[in-house]
């Protein structure tokens, strides 16, 4: 233990609240995570076979295998070593993974460190004194083979021990601020079995994945939970087949069981999550069971998503996110976008107790919303909601097409009503040859519009399918979406295409997606021989997920607006599927996209304040005097210079010190934190900065012709607002507006 226990009690409920929130969502809720959809993520940046002396050199990116004795250069040696260290003991972001390709016997220790990963494949046995994954992100995968050791400690709140095959023999087993997970999805798991005691501790989960015919128990001698509090159980049941095989048993004991999982005296809350059905936790001393009796379909409630009466300061205040319950955004994709009967319509994903479902939001304005019941989840569709678009059919009907998620099938689905709370039973798209014969696709993120009276349909992934129908029912498979003759446009051909939209604009067709990879992107084309055929692509997104998932609409007047989802990390992290500000997008006649804010967004303004003919000197800044805040719009403008690097910077402190939002002409790039966004002005043009800040949240449009968002937390103190230039001077005009809270 890193601490006693009586310190352990003390801890402070904030760290407990912020860690049990972090683990919640990555066990209970997911973001194509684990827990979601069976994978689990190792993040060492470097992996070695355990027989390579190479990868147990010390210092080596930032991560290292060290025992005792000599610490580089050879194996771990049975004579030798008495402890087996797997990377630093110290927070090092790079990690290492070894891979087990030789059996052990051995009493030594073996410990995992951070963000390093130990796996134990089929046919390997590693048997070993104690056995420990220690500090921060730590996991040990076993996939097979056989685990034996006197003592199994797992010791912080991000660490894991996933078994997805083989058997375990432990002494004694302590769950001490850490993650078991005994996936027996495959039913390849054999035994699990402890001689001693099986413990857990404080801030700790055990989570279950059950096959259609059950999961293996954990058989011990004795069972010690809640014995801090706080101590969660997670049983996974969407496979198994409760109705033929009844209580599922989880922990079989011999000897004595003390404490439930119902987080102690200090926490009376139920710690148990039932995931795909309704049970209960039965603690049998009799038979010497822990399981899972009862287990019945969850009834479908609808439930509406709404705000909290008392909203925290921190939150964002005119982006449209998630409330904060019930369920959790993640992912917070939007989805099916429609104008209709004079309101504007938005689904988004989020996932809730029966699993990921559709929230709906409605709008007159696409500024202030109103969330409608959720009707769209498993209850009433028979799978989860994954990404999908809206249309209308050709008699004017709204509908929709999306993935259902565990069903392996993209599904369409029509509006009853005018509000679009009612929807029919969804129809699976099942695609056959031109010989009338079955079509074996891949089903993923799928896409429909109409064009010369046939229906088209996209199945997302890589490479992206087409197929089309004349009634949304029969679908005839036209192999792949791209063109042959697709030229060469700084893309692979074969690139992912997921949560795509395919539209008209100007004069092109406009396919607008991400791939996993690379994030929201965009194609310009059109179609030739029912093939699509790109002839321009661009990004939209500049790091990681941060701009992803696109969806649009096309409104009365005919604007296409587009919205996206921001996976940034907020202050406050309890705010999820945070959208992007809604863009204009349009194509003129220069064929150069055009991104512009909503226009209705300037409802929001109040308190204008504006400081014109602003002259900054070359290597030098200037605080605005009258403009400040950071729920605020800015329009700034700065004429031709020959400086190397000018801007704004936000969010600065009494000393002008800030978060710089940088132009480079040399560079034609906009620089905000590790982003750099391709831009260039054109000869004699000014540089217009259109700059929405809402809270730490960034959104950037420059010159109509480019935008990026970025999450930048602050002081709440830091407010002020600056100009600055390297290498030459500038002139500059600021207009500032306060905005109004949509909440």
């Amino acid at each position: 233990m890193k601490m006693c226990k009586s310190m352990l009690r003390k801890r402070s409920a904030v760290m407990r609240f912020v860690f049990m929130f972090v683990l919640g969502l990555t066990i209970l809720v997911g973001s194509y995570s684990y827990a979601a959809e069976g994978t689990a993520s190792i993040s060492s940046k470097r992996s070695g076979l355990w027989s390579d002396a190479s990868i147990w050199e010390a210092g080596r990116d930032g991560a290292r295998l060290e025992w005792g004795g000599s610490t580089a250069g050879r194996c771990p040696d049975d004579t030798k070593d008495k402890r087996v260290l797997i990377g630093k003991k110290i927070l090092a972001p790079a990690g290492v993974t070894v891979i087990l390709d030789v059996d052990i016997d051995n009493e030594f220790e073996v410990r995992v460190y951070e963000n390093s990963a130990l796996v134990i494949p089929s046919g390997r046995t590693l048997k070993i004194g104690r056995f420990r994954p220690d500090r921060h992100s730590s996991m040990v995968r076993q996939t097979g083979g056989t685990v034996i050791c006197t003592h199994l400690c797992i010791d912080d709140v991000t660490c894991q021990y996933l078994i997805t095959g083989g058997s375990m023999n432990v002494g004694d087993f302590i769950l001490d601020e850490g993650i078991f997970i005994i996936d027996d999805s495959e039913a390849a798991i054999t035994s699990i079995y402890v001689e001693g005691e099986f413990k857990a501790l404080l801030d700790t989960t055990t989570k279950f994945i059950a096959h259609p015919g059950g999961v293996t128990p954990i058989q011990c001698k004795d069972v010690q939970l809640d014995t801090y509090g706080g101590e969660y159980l997670v049983v996974d049941v969407r496979k198994y087949d409760y109705a033929k095989n009844g209580d599922l048993v989880l922990f079989s004991y011999t000897g004595t069981r003390e404490g439930k999982y119902d987080g102690g005296p200090g926490n009376p809350k139920p710690q148990v999550t039932i995931i795909g059905a309704d049970g209960d936790v039965v603690y049998d001393d009799a038979e010497k069971k822990i399981k899972l009796t009862n287990i019945r379909p969850v009834p479908f409630v609808k439930e509406t998503p709404a705000m909290p009466k008392i909203v925290p300061a921190e939150w964002l205040t005119y982006h449209l996110t998630h409330p904060g319950g019930p369920g959790v955004g993640m992912p917070g994709d939007p989805n099916p976008a429609y104008f209709y009967k004079g309101r504007y319509h938005l689904h988004y994903i989020y996932k809730n107790r029966s699993g990921y479902a559709f929230a709906h939001v409605s709008s007159k304005d696409m500024v202030t919303w109103k969330w409608h019941p959720t009707v769209l989840a498993k209850p009433t569709t028979g799978h989860g909601m994954f990404s999908g678009t809206g249309f209308f059919t050709k008699e004017g009907q709204p509908a929709m097409i999306y993935h259902g998620q565990g069903s392996g099938n993209n599904h369409v689905a029509f509006a009853l009503d005018d509000n679009l709370d009612e929807w029919t039973k969804p129809i699976a798209v099942k695609p056959l040859d031109k010989s009338g014969k079955p079509v074996k696709a891949r089903m993923w993120d799928p896409d429909c519009w109409l064009m010369d009276d046939t229906y088209y349909a996209i199945s997302g992934g890589r490479p992206p399918l087409l197929m089309k129908s004349s009634n949304l029912k029969d679908w005839e498979y036209l192999d792949l979406l791209l063109h042959d003759d697709m030229p060469d446009i700084g893309v692979d051909k074969n690139e992912d295409v997921s949560c795509a939209n395919m539209f008209k604009i100007g004069d092109k067709w406009m396919l607008l997606c991400i791939s996993h990879g690379l994030g929201c992107r965009y194609y310009l084309g059109d179609f030739k021989d029912e093939k699509y055929l790109p002839e321009f692509h661009a990004m939209m997104n500049w790091r990681e997920w941060d701009f992803f998932a696109p969806e649009s609409l096309l409104t009365p007047d005919g604007r296409r607006v587009m919205w996206a989802w921001c996976n940034v990390k907020a202050a406050n992290s309890r705010q999820t599927a945070i959208q992007s500000l809604p863009r204009e997008l349009s194509l003129p006649a220069d064929g150069v996209l055009r991104i512009k804010p909503l226009r209705e967004l300037k409802k929001l303004r109040h308190a204008r304040k504006s400081e014109g003919n602003i002259i900054v000197k070359s290597n030098s800044s200037r605080m605005l005097k009258k403009i400040s805040g950071d729920s605020v719009e800015l329009s700034v403008t700065i004429r031709p210079t020959k400086a190397k690097e000018y801007g704004v910077s936000v969010f600065c402190d009494k000393d002008g010190n800030g978060f710089p939002i940088t132009f480079k002409p040399e560079s034609k790039v906009l620089t905000m934190g590790e982003i750099s966004p391709p831009f260039e002005l054109k000869k004699n043009e000014d540089l217009n900065l259109r700059i929405f800040l809402d809270k730490g949240m960034v959104e950037v449009f420059v010159n109509d012709r480019q935008a990026a968002i970025y999450m930048q937390n602050h002081d709440k103190e830091n407010t002020g607002i600056s100009l600055f230039s390297r290498d030459g001077d500038i002139k500059a005009t600021v207009k500032g507006w306060k905005m109004k809270s949509i909440y």
